[in-house]
């Protein structure tokens, strides 16, 4: 068995200061020095399964060029660290190299899909442009994928259902891949989400997470003027003099609810509650303060809240499957039963009622590009790049770079 100080020394190339970059995907692993090899190890294990076969590959044909091993030769891996920084900033894009790179991890998604998957889809406007991220939904080596296949703007900004699904059509021609092979959409179950489905003969599967806001808005409604007392009260509180009042009894801020996501209605009223003896000090907001009977309200409230905090929390978790989704909404409308108007699987809201009663799909968070250019004079198709290999970044490594940069000659 080859030491693990053996592994750290061919793979690893010391940066200083305890740090390691591995030289087949050149990422930066930490390792302090005397606590042995464990965490570089780890990342070859989990990174790179055939680490140990490589390793013996090479002892036993020691004519064999590094290359052969995925290493690369160091212009190719000070590329890969400069683009690698360039869009880790959002900063304007290598054009040259990183087309390249999109061309590579364009082939490799196209083959990785085939020929049944779903699509996932979402807008987002900025400066005046419309942009439509698409992601695909598959599974491969039985987990679970979510590459963004594009971002781009629609024309005109036409933002009907016939114009998005011109896009998408766009979008799977450059992966020889058609419309056909759409087992399913996930989006928010918006009027023209709905129209995109029904045109495409397509089912649409809403995204729980926004059936629950839109269910624990319906439920909170009752209770709408007093949480608009603590918004105004908590506004009030963030104004320069009254919160350097309230720093001297209290380092927590109070936080402003967004009415956009009802867990910032959780967290607003949590704060609340947790520093309102602190607030009563200041007296410039003391008439601005629920009485004893709303504040008991209040507290009444947050109880329910909890339970909801914990429903939101579990569905964007990505081991929580469709069964548990449905029973979750299940035992919400047995307890609340204003919330089945959104919740249960024949709502109004649902697209395809058949179908939901069998497949209930969230989007998952952590897929949802919320991404601000940081440059407005950034044209909407190097931003659409960038946002492509950021959002893919584990498709491509120093070796991409590599084969790129010898086939343009760089």
């Amino acid at each position: 068995m080859v030491a693990n100080k053996q592994l750290a020394a061919f793979f690893y190339t010391s940066r200083g200061q305890g740090l390691f970059s591995c030289n087949l995907c050149n990422r930066v692993r930490k390792q302090l020095a005397g606590s042995g090899y464990s965490n570089l190890v780890a990342h070859l294990a989990s990174k790179h399964a055939d680490y140990e076969a490589t390793y013996a590959s090479l002892q036993a044909s020691s004519d064999r060029p590094l290359q052969a091993f995925g290493f690369v030769a160091g212009e190719a891996s000070h590329l890969f660290q400069w683009v690698r920084w360039i869009i880790e900033r959002n900063m304007r894009v290598h054009e040259k190299c990183m087309e390249g790179i999109a061309i590579k991890v364009g082939e490799k998604l196209g083959k990785e899909m085939g020929t049944l998957f779903a699509l996932m889809f979402d807008g987002w406007t900025h400066a005046g442009i419309h942009y439509v991220a698409l992601y695909a939904v598959y599974e491969t080596a039985c987990k679970l994928r979510i590459p963004l296949l594009g971002m781009s703007p629609l024309e005109d900004g036409d933002q009907t259902a016939d114009a998005h699904i011109k896009l998408f059509k766009n979008i799977l021609d450059v992966y020889d891949q058609t419309s056909d092979m759409v087992g399913f959409l996930v989006g928010d179950d918006c009027a023209t989400n709905q129209s995109i489905a029904t045109k495409m003969g397509i089912p649409l599967v809403g995204c729980a997470s926004h059936r629950f806001n839109l269910a624990v808005s319906k439920f909170a409604e009752p209770y709408g003027d007093l949480l608009d007392e603590v918004n105004s009260l908590t506004v009030e509180l963030r104004h320069e003099n009254n919160r350097a009042e309230l720093k001297k009894y209290t380092d927590l801020v109070p936080i402003k609810r967004n009415v956009t996501r009802w867990s910032s209605t959780f967290t607003m009223v949590e704060r609340y509650i947790r520093i309102r003896a602190e607030i009563k000090t200041v007296n410039a907001v003391e008439e601005m303060v629920p009485t004893g009977g709303k504040h008991r309200k209040l507290v009444a409230l947050f109880e329910h809240l909890k339970k909801f905090e914990s429903v939101c929390k579990r569905l964007q978790r990505e081991d929580t499957d469709m069964g548990e989704i449905r029973l979750m909404f299940d035992s919400l409308i047995a307890e609340y039963p204003v919330m089945s108007e959104h919740l249960k699987s024949t709502a109004k809201i649902v697209h395809t009622p058949a179908f939901e009663s069998g497949v209930v799909k969230r989007l998952f968070s952590q897929c949802k590009l919320v991404l601000t250019p940081h440059r407005r004079s950034m044209l909407p198709a190097n931003f659409e790049q960038l946002a492509f290999l950021q959002v893919n970044g584990g498709m491509w490594d120093v070796s991409t770079v590599a084969r790129v940069s010898k086939q343009q000659g760089s």
